[in-house]
């Protein structure tokens, strides 16, 4: 029987890591053209910074919706590094 469950584990997809990206409010309280700029910048970076350590774009999603871009990675240095959260995963025996 533990062969079995280790077969099972061995063809389970690897546990992803969810985040949501919001565009909206980015450039709040910024005072002049310079100051949205440094912060869309900064925000660009970051998202630079998250795709060098392998989060995407969440595609079965939809994509970015709204203004909610849904982050996805399997890396769970990645995920703990940017503040994502584990997926829960629906039990199909349940």
């Amino acid at each position: 029987m533990g062969k079995v469950t280790s077969i099972k584990r061995a063809n389970e997809p690897p546990k992803r890591y969810t985040s949501v990206w919001r565009n909206k409010w980015l450039t709040e309280g910024a005072k002049s053209i310079e100051e949205m700029s440094a912060v869309l910048r900064k925000a660009a970076d970051l998202l630079d910074e998250m795709a060098k350590a392998g989060v995407t774009l969440y595609a079965e999603s939809g994509g970015m919706e709204d203004d909610y871009a849904p982050l996805v990675t399997t890396d769970a240095a990645a995920a703990k590094k940017f503040g994502f959260e584990a997926e829960e995963v629906e039990d199909e025996e349940a």
